[in-house]
């Protein structure tokens, strides 16, 4: 992959820790240097509202970034996006591709929202 202006940093965030009620999400945020992904932020989110206020704006102390830098973010949703979300941004009933459509077309705030 090659970096871009526009993205500064990459962010991963894994629901499959959290499985069961108050299990923690992981998240993990790093940056491309030399061809390879040098992770500077690994951190457990025992809450959903956590890891949503996390890659909205707090990664960027974490990985010691500046205000004005980005974050290219994968969620690794078991098998879609969690029900209250779905429900919120009216996907219950759609397809993988119309939520990957969604999601791909919204910005940060409107997702977070829908993850608190």
């Amino acid at each position: 992959m090659t970096m871009t202006n526009d993205t500064n940093y990459f962010a991963g965030l894994d629901f499959s820790g959290a499985r069961g009620a108050l299990a923690n999400l992981w998240s993990a945020v790093g940056i491309e240097h030399d061809q390879k992904l040098h992770i500077l932020s690994l951190r457990p989110h025992p809450f959903r509202p956590d890891a949503a206020a996390f890659l909205h704006a707090g990664w960027r102390e974490a990985a010691g970034a500046s205000p004005d830098a980005t974050l290219l973010a994968g969620l690794d949703f078991p098998f879609g996006i969690p029900r209250a979300a779905a429900e919120q941004l009216g996907l219950l009933q759609a397809g993988y591709r119309e939520i990957l459509r969604h999601l791909a077309a919204s910005d940060a705030d409107h997702i977070a929202a829908a993850l608190r």
